[in-house]
């Protein structure tokens, strides 16, 4: 059997017994482009921008005065891709955590983002997970190594060599029946859409398996816990401004994008920062002593081999950094996998029929042949 057989079997077998899960992660991410979007349409007074310039300690006056017994987790700062603008500040008040959205000019607070539709709280779940226990985000990334190996397949199957490849490249749409329009126009559009599809399947699939890839070359992407555990002291934790005017002078061009509080008094709190040609996700990572204001730790592609790849995943993915145009071709690209599989399965069956067809002529030819 030769090399394209194998691959068209491989194609054929793979898309059949996965193909269910791929239309369904294809659909639901290509919703979830939009996510953002989708929550500032329907709640527009959660992203209000006020002239002015409010500290942190005035934000957390108003917060404390709202939520008393809440603890600050997570804030997003303006210049993130989160916020849209704002302050997004997530606060634990006992096992509830609230995302309140922060007017930067005033510092008061606009409202709850966590009042987000049911259905995108459970359509990310299944889109990271397929609502499987433990394992769903590995199994998630496994079909998106299947995705990408289907579509490679499928490009060496196309491949019609050097000579013929821009003759490959056009859709028949003159053919002589609708099986060869239909089977032009599947390999065509896969073949047009393999870049982006592999860029957004890949970097999707080696989001959950990132670190333990980074190990098989040695290298570690982790920071010591020791090395992050704190000694409080009695006079407690600087204010927030504060720490930020040390980060500041350590690194003056770096934009901070996330700031993640400790989840014991003993460990040291996170700063996520970019680079000027990073996206806004913090590509770099500076923990701090909360106490002192000493640096302890940083993390970033200056400083930890590999990270940089880290750096790309999610945006790559997601599409969440982009303009409006953009979302929309990844939106449409995340749709393609959708047109390919039932197309395929268009054509297997028609495949299918006509071997099926091609039998029973054959056997009425040999009884015909016997009776005479």
């Amino acid at each position: 059997m030769s090399v394209k057989k194998v691959f068209e079997k491989v194609h054929k077998y793979l898309s059949f017994v996965f193909g269910i899960f791929i239309v369904l992660l294809c659909l639901s991410g290509s919703i979830l482009v939009f996510e953002h979007d989708i929550k500032n349409f329907q709640h527009p007074e959660l992203y209000k921008v006020s002239p002015g310039n409010a500290t942190f300690s005035e934000i957390e006056t108003n917060m404390k005065e709202a939520y008393p017994s809440g603890k600050i987790d997570r804030i997003y700062t303006p210049e993130g891709p989160f916020g849209q603008g704002t302050y997004l500040y997530r606060v634990k008040e006992g096992k509830t955590v609230h995302t309140l959205s922060i007017d930067p000019g005033t510092g008061e607070i606009n409202g709850t983002e966590g009042d987000e539709s049911p259905f995108i709280v459970w359509l990310k779940s299944f889109h990271s997970t397929l609502l499987i226990p433990v394992y769903g985000i590995d199994v998630v990334g496994w079909i998106g190594f299947i995705l990408a190996f289907i579509l490679i397949t499928g490009l060496y199957m196309w491949w019609p060599g050097i000579k013929r490849m821009l003759q490959g490249l056009k859709w028949r749409k003159n053919a002589p029946n609708s099986y060869a329009k239909f089977s032009s126009l599947h390999r065509v559009i896969g073949v047009y859409t393999i870049p982006i599809l592999l860029v957004i399947t890949l970097s999707g699939a080696l989001i959950p398996f990132y670190v333990t890839m980074l190990g098989w070359f040695g290298i570690d992407s982790s920071m010591p816990a020791e090395k992050l555990t704190l000694q409080p002291t009695p006079e407690g934790e600087l204010p927030l401004d504060v720490l930020l005017a040390k980060i500041k002078e350590d690194g003056p061009n770096d934009v901070i994008s996330q700031i993640r509080y400790p989840a014991s008094p003993e460990k040291a709190i996170e700063f996520r920062t970019n680079r000027v040609q990073d996206p806004g996700f913090g590509s770099n990572r500076i923990y701090m002593n909360q106490y002192t204001g000493e640096i302890i730790g940083k993390q970033g592609p200056d400083t930890t081999p590999g990270w940089i790849v880290k750096v790309w995943l999610f945006p790559l993915h997601t599409a969440v950094e982009y303009n409006l145009f953009l979302k929309i071709i990844y939106a449409l690209a995340g749709l393609v996998p959708v047109f390919l599989m039932f197309s395929g399965l268009y054509i297997w069956w028609y495949k299918r029929g006509k071997r099926k067809r091609s039998t029973a002529q054959k056997k009425d030819e040999k009884q015909k042949v016997l009776i005479s």
